[in-house]
């Protein structure tokens, strides 16, 4: 029996579709899409191009094709369904099908027999997602899991504790990291070591409504990490280097095994395992009292200490460079977060939320036009988002801060006039990236040297893209913004 059968999707679609105050699920599996086997052949590789488009293009080639190939021959191991903006309610001409499907928003493909510990299983090869969607995939996946009885849960998250966006949707779903999930002589799963093997017991959901229960927040059943608490970009990938490195000194021959002394991801950033372990061993900081420090202070909901932060970022990463070119992704073989990359075999993408992508040993260039123009069209739709993001703040948070202060001095509610004013200053000052038409302007420099690393941590979290201007004194100068 097919894993995605539609008496299955259909139930999970009901039991969903009165919980989303308008938002229907319009799911749609491979065979339904093209029920005539040779037409899937003709329009398979279209949609895994498609579905690329949806993981903003976090796929490569490489991984695509092979997807592609196992599709078109029919391989009963793999099966896919889609998540799309609208229904499509005649399957009867594949041209105009694949002319309605558009750009998925999300899509799930699962795999049997991947993990050979558990061979009648199906694993998550993918869930990818362009618009926060991928969580309907994963209670989708689940509530299947539970509904055929299926034991266990069975991912890949790529990139390990790098991942944090996957890493705690997957924890919210009962998901858990087990070491022994990696390659053994007897039976293995995954063998990728940069990616995090993790497993879900089904028989601590009641039943397969558990899994929209928890979708929809109606239960909490499982614990996240401490990493999930942190709130800022840089914290959680100080932390996140820590928890990786813990991981490859425990079961990967860390100081033998240099595959694991370096990673580059999908977007171009290093990290330097190797580098922070010999600084740490040379100075005699242990790993695990440091790791027990970041927990401590995130429990007591303070921010691990600025200068630990600092020091390791300035050891283990190094922030992609600007690229003119579309970086390709390596199959995943066997792979965001959207969000981020992997090297094994599931890939997930929530934006930033990508359980498999891949290539490790680094990044290749394509020269490729059509996909140099989906990179940058995607690139600049994330800018424009954090654009409009800033804006908002400056138009409500910013303006009202100052008209709060007016009143309590006395004075008079400005004018509609003094309000733009206001609110083009903001601009200026606080969505201004480089500090463009200021006396700051530094193409490398978005944020005055006067605001700490603290501050401007705080800043980002929340939705600031720069400070062109001094620090005042005596006062805290965005103490309207919100932690």
């Amino acid at each position: 029996m097919d894993f995605f059968d539609k008496t299955s999707i259909n139930a999970f679609s009901t039991n969903i579709n009165s919980q989303l105050d308008g938002f229907t699920l319009n799911l749609y599996t491979l065979k339904e899409l093209f029920p005539d086997p040779s037409k899937r052949i003709t329009y398979i590789p279209k949609l895994m191009k498609k579905i690329s488009d949806t993981c903003l293009g976090y796929i490569g080639q490489e991984y695509r094709s092979m997807l592609s190939s196992e599709f078109e021959k029919l391989n009963p191991n793999f099966e896919m369904v889609i998540l799309t903006n609208q229904e499509i309610p005649d399957f009867s001409n594949p041209t105009n099908t694949f002319k309605q499907i558009g750009i998925p928003v999300a899509a799930l493909i699962v795999e049997k027999e991947e993990c050979k510990k558990y061979p009648n299983m199906y694993t998550v090869n993918l869930i990818c997602s362009h618009s926060a969607k991928g969580k309907y995939m994963m209670a989708l996946y689940c509530y299947i899991c539970k509904l055929k009885g299926q034991s266990y849960g069975l991912l890949e998250l790529a990139k390990g504790y790098l991942n944090p966006g996957g890493l705690c949707l997957y924890q919210k779903f009962g998901f858990k990291y087990d070491p022994l999930l990696y390659d053994n002589k007897v039976d293995f799963c995954f063998s990728d070591l940069h990616n995090l093997p993790m497993i879900v017991d089904f028989s601590e959901y009641d039943s397969p409504e558990t899994s929209i229960n928890i979708l929809t927040d109606m239960e909490t059943l499982f614990q996240k990490d401490p990493i999930c608490m942190l709130r800022d970009k840089v914290s959680q990938t100080a932390y996140g280097i820590l928890l990786n490195l813990q991981r490859f000194v425990k079961v990967g021959n860390f100081e033998t095994n240099t595959i694991l002394h370096s990673f580059n991801d999908t977007e171009g950033n290093n990290y330097k395992y190797h580098d922070l372990f010999t600084y740490l061993k040379t100075s005699n900081i242990d790993l695990q009292k440091l790791l027990e420090q970041f927990a401590s202070a995130i429990a007591s909901k303070v921010s691990p200490p600025i200068n630990i932060i600092s020091k390791i970022i300035e050891i283990s990463y190094t922030p992609a460079a600007p690229r003119s070119v579309e970086s390709s992704v390596g199959k995943k073989r066997s792979g965001s977060s959207n969000q981020l990359s992997t090297g094994s075999k599931m890939k997930t993408i929530d934006y930033n939320t990508r359980s498999k992508q891949t290539n490790y040993g680094g990044l290749k260039k394509t020269k490729n036009k059509k996909t140099n123009k989906s990179s940058n069209s995607h690139s600049r739709r994330r800018q424009m988002e954090k654009r409009k993001t800033c804006k908002k703040l400056c138009k409500k948070s910013y303006i009202q801060k100052h008209i709060h202060a007016l009143k309590a001095n006395g004075q008079n509610v400005p004018d509609k006039k003094t309000i733009k004013l206001i609110y083009n200053d903001c601009k200026k000052k606080m969505c201004n990236p480089g500090c463009k038409n200021t006396f700051y302007k530094n193409k490398n420099i978005s944020f005055h040297p006067d605001y700490s690393l603290e501050d401007v941590l705080k800043l980002k979290r929340n939705g600031a893209l720069s400070w062109c201007a001094q620090k005042p004194i005596g006062e805290n100068s965005f103490d309207f913004m919100v932690n």
